[in-house]
C-alpha cells in the first residue's frame, strides 16, 4: 500500500478516531482525523483525500453540509458513512455514499470495505 493514499476520518468521538487511525495506518494509509463537519471541510480544502469515513450522527449536525462541501472540493471523493444500528440514513445520505459501516467497527470489515470502495484505485496521487 502506497503511503500517499489518504483517508479522512470524521467522527466526534475521539475514541473512534484513536481506534480507527492506527488500524488504517497499519494497513498503509495516511490518516487525518477530525471531530466535526466544519473541521472536515477545512481538511478537505487543504489536502486531497482518496476516501472519507464520515459519522452521520455528529452533535454539530454538520455531516450533510460537510459531505456537500467535500463533494464540491473533490466530486469523485468516495464516502463511507459510519453509524450505529439505531440510526438510519435518509435518502440524501444514502445517495451520497458508496458504503455504510456500523459501530462497533471491526478491523476486518473496515479493511474489506475500504478495499472494495477504493477498488485498487486511490493508490496514486489524485
Amino acid at each position: 500500500m502506497n503511503g500517499k493514499t489518504r483517508i479522512l476520518v470524521v467522527d466526534y468521538d475521539e475514541d473512534i478516531r484513536f481506534i480507527v487511525a492506527p488500524i488504517l495506518e497499519k494497513m498503509g494509509y495516511e490518516v487525518v482525523g477530525v471531530r466535526s463537519g466544519p473541521d472536515a471541510i477545512r481538511a478537505a480544502a487543504s489536502k486531497r483525500f482518496h476516501l472519507a469515513l464520515v459519522d452521520i450522527k455528529m452533535p454539530d449536525t454538520g455531516e450533510r453540509s460537510a459531505i456537500r462541501q467535500m463533494r464540491k472540493l473533490n466530486p469523485r471523493l468516495p464516502l463511507i458513512l459510519i453509524t450505529d444500528s439505531s440510526h438510519s440514513a435518509d435518502a440524501e445520505l444514502r445517495e451520497a455514499t458508496q458504503e455504510f459501516l456500523y459501530k462497533p467497527l471491526r478491523p476486518a470489515q473496515l479493511k474489506l470495505t475500504i478495499e472494495r470502495v477504493l477498488g485498487g484505485a486511490g493508490q496514486e496521487e489524485p
